[in-house]
Protein backbone atom coordinates (compact mmCIF):
# COMPACT_ATOMS: atom_id res chain seq x y z
CA UNK A 1 0.00 0.00 0.00
CA UNK A 2 1.56 2.89 -0.87
CA UNK A 3 1.39 6.81 1.23
CA UNK A 4 -1.16 7.92 -0.58
CA UNK A 5 -3.72 5.21 -0.61
CA UNK A 6 -3.05 4.86 3.27
CA UNK A 7 -4.24 8.40 3.66
CA UNK A 8 -7.11 7.53 1.59
CA UNK A 9 -7.68 4.47 3.56
CA UNK A 10 -8.01 6.71 6.44
CA UNK A 11 -10.65 8.75 5.17
CA UNK A 12 -13.28 5.77 4.17
CA UNK A 13 -14.32 4.85 7.61
CA UNK A 14 -17.05 2.23 7.64
CA UNK A 15 -15.88 0.62 4.42
CA UNK A 16 -15.65 -2.75 3.50
CA UNK A 17 -12.30 -3.84 1.24
CA UNK A 18 -12.44 -7.18 -1.02
CA UNK A 19 -10.57 -8.58 -3.20
CA UNK A 20 -12.75 -8.96 -6.35
CA UNK A 21 -11.24 -10.51 -9.96
CA UNK A 22 -7.57 -9.93 -8.17
CA UNK A 23 -8.61 -6.36 -7.89
CA UNK A 24 -9.13 -3.92 -4.67
CA UNK A 25 -12.86 -3.27 -4.15
CA UNK A 26 -14.51 -1.27 -1.45
CA UNK A 27 -18.06 -0.89 -0.27
CA UNK A 28 -18.80 2.29 1.24
CA UNK A 29 -21.25 3.16 3.53
CA UNK A 30 -22.57 5.45 0.82
CA UNK A 31 -24.32 2.78 -0.63
CA UNK A 32 -21.37 3.05 -3.47
CA UNK A 33 -18.38 1.05 -4.80
CA UNK A 34 -15.03 2.36 -4.93
CA UNK A 35 -12.21 0.64 -7.41
CA UNK A 36 -9.41 2.74 -6.99
CA UNK A 37 -7.34 1.21 -9.46
CA UNK A 38 -9.42 2.74 -12.03
CA UNK A 39 -10.86 6.16 -9.88
CA UNK A 40 -14.14 5.58 -10.79
CA UNK A 41 -16.78 5.17 -8.15
CA UNK A 42 -20.15 3.46 -9.04
CA UNK A 43 -23.67 3.52 -7.66
CA UNK A 44 -26.52 2.17 -8.69
CA UNK A 45 -30.38 2.67 -9.09
CA UNK A 46 -30.68 6.30 -7.97
CA UNK A 47 -34.20 7.01 -8.79
CA UNK A 48 -33.65 10.96 -8.80
CA UNK A 49 -37.13 12.85 -9.04
CA UNK A 50 -38.99 9.17 -7.55
CA UNK A 51 -40.52 11.27 -4.78
CA UNK A 52 -41.70 14.15 -6.92
CA UNK A 53 -42.92 11.34 -9.55
CA UNK A 54 -45.19 9.86 -6.70
CA UNK A 55 -46.48 13.50 -5.59
CA UNK A 56 -47.72 14.00 -9.02
CA UNK A 57 -49.64 10.90 -8.43
CA UNK A 58 -50.85 12.33 -5.75
CA UNK A 59 -49.13 9.77 -3.41
CA UNK A 60 -48.42 11.59 -0.12
CA UNK A 61 -44.24 11.40 0.30
CA UNK A 62 -41.98 13.54 1.96
CA UNK A 63 -39.80 16.36 -0.10
CA UNK A 64 -35.93 16.20 0.20
CA UNK A 65 -34.94 12.98 -0.91
CA UNK A 66 -32.91 13.90 -4.03
CA UNK A 67 -31.02 16.32 -2.06
CA UNK A 68 -30.37 13.40 0.88
CA UNK A 69 -28.88 11.09 -1.83
CA UNK A 70 -27.26 13.95 -3.24
CA UNK A 71 -25.36 14.87 -0.11
CA UNK A 72 -24.31 11.22 0.21
CA UNK A 73 -23.15 10.65 -3.53
CA UNK A 74 -21.20 14.11 -2.40
CA UNK A 75 -19.55 12.65 -0.17
CA UNK A 76 -18.64 9.15 -1.37
CA UNK A 77 -16.69 11.96 -4.13
CA UNK A 78 -15.31 13.58 -1.41
CA UNK A 79 -13.77 10.46 0.82
CA UNK A 80 -12.55 8.73 -2.31
CA UNK A 81 -11.23 11.43 -4.68
CA UNK A 82 -13.04 9.77 -7.69
CA UNK A 83 -12.35 11.14 -11.28
CA UNK A 84 -14.63 9.23 -12.61
CA UNK A 85 -18.66 8.27 -11.65
CA UNK A 86 -20.09 5.31 -13.23
CA UNK A 87 -24.08 5.69 -12.95
CA UNK A 88 -25.33 1.58 -13.76
CA UNK A 89 -28.88 2.05 -14.56
CA UNK A 90 -31.80 4.19 -13.24
CA UNK A 91 -30.40 7.40 -12.83
CA UNK A 92 -33.85 9.13 -12.82
CA UNK A 93 -37.51 7.67 -11.90
CA UNK A 94 -39.87 8.75 -14.48
CA UNK A 95 -40.49 11.70 -16.36
CA UNK A 96 -42.77 12.50 -13.93
CA UNK A 97 -40.35 13.96 -11.77
CA UNK A 98 -38.21 15.78 -13.93
CA UNK A 99 -39.84 18.69 -12.09
CA UNK A 100 -37.56 22.06 -12.47
CA UNK A 101 -37.29 21.60 -8.56
CA UNK A 102 -35.27 19.05 -9.23
CA UNK A 103 -33.44 19.27 -12.18
CA UNK A 104 -32.13 22.69 -10.92
CA UNK A 105 -31.05 21.11 -7.58
CA UNK A 106 -28.87 18.08 -9.20
CA UNK A 107 -27.58 21.28 -11.54
CA UNK A 108 -26.23 22.71 -8.92
CA UNK A 109 -24.71 19.13 -7.17
CA UNK A 110 -23.44 18.94 -10.54
CA UNK A 111 -21.40 22.10 -11.02
CA UNK A 112 -20.22 21.44 -7.71
CA UNK A 113 -18.55 18.27 -9.19
CA UNK A 114 -17.84 19.80 -12.37
CA UNK A 115 -14.35 18.01 -12.39
CA UNK A 116 -15.60 14.14 -11.91
CA UNK A 117 -16.77 12.69 -15.43
CA UNK A 118 -19.84 11.06 -15.03
CA UNK A 119 -21.36 8.06 -17.36
CA UNK A 120 -24.64 6.43 -17.33
CA UNK A 121 -25.27 2.70 -18.62
CA UNK A 122 -28.90 3.05 -18.91
CA UNK A 123 -31.44 0.95 -16.68
CA UNK A 124 -34.92 0.31 -17.45
CA UNK A 125 -36.11 3.51 -15.80
CA UNK A 126 -33.83 5.39 -17.76
CA UNK A 127 -35.80 4.24 -21.33
CA UNK A 128 -39.16 5.51 -19.50
CA UNK A 129 -37.59 8.60 -18.34
CA UNK A 130 -35.52 9.54 -20.94
CA UNK A 131 -31.83 10.91 -20.65
CA UNK A 132 -30.61 13.77 -18.27
CA UNK A 133 -30.54 17.24 -19.33
CA UNK A 134 -27.18 17.79 -21.39
CA UNK A 135 -26.55 20.55 -19.01
CA UNK A 136 -25.61 17.84 -16.49
CA UNK A 137 -22.84 16.28 -18.89
CA UNK A 138 -23.69 13.02 -18.03
CA UNK A 139 -22.95 10.60 -21.01
CA UNK A 140 -24.97 7.95 -21.47
CA UNK A 141 -25.10 4.34 -23.26
CA UNK A 142 -27.06 1.23 -23.58
CA UNK A 143 -23.41 -0.34 -23.61
CA UNK A 144 -22.14 -2.09 -20.67
CA UNK A 145 -19.05 -0.42 -19.35
CA UNK A 146 -15.61 -2.12 -19.35
CA UNK A 147 -13.40 -1.04 -16.30
CA UNK A 148 -10.32 -3.93 -16.17
CA UNK A 149 -11.83 -7.02 -15.29
CA UNK A 150 -14.90 -5.88 -14.40
CA UNK A 151 -18.13 -5.09 -16.96
CA UNK A 152 -20.90 -2.68 -15.74
CA UNK A 153 -24.81 -3.27 -16.53
CA UNK A 154 -27.87 -2.51 -15.07
CA UNK A 155 -29.60 -6.04 -15.69
CA UNK A 156 -26.81 -8.68 -13.86
CA UNK A 157 -26.33 -11.48 -16.79
CA UNK A 158 -23.28 -13.65 -17.06
CA UNK A 159 -20.83 -11.84 -19.56
CA UNK A 160 -17.99 -13.25 -21.49
CA UNK A 161 -15.50 -10.45 -20.87
CA UNK A 162 -15.57 -9.43 -17.48
CA UNK A 163 -16.64 -10.02 -14.06
CA UNK A 164 -20.31 -8.18 -14.14
CA UNK A 165 -21.28 -5.65 -11.43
Amino acid sequence: MTAAEGELEGQLEGALELSVANERVLLLPERALWLPAHDTLLVADLHWGKAAAFRAAHVPVPMGTTSSDLARLSSALQSTGARQLLILGDLLHARSGRHDETIRTIGEWRERHEQVTMSLVRGNHDQHAGDPPATLRIRCTDEPARLGPFVGVHEPAHHAHGYVL
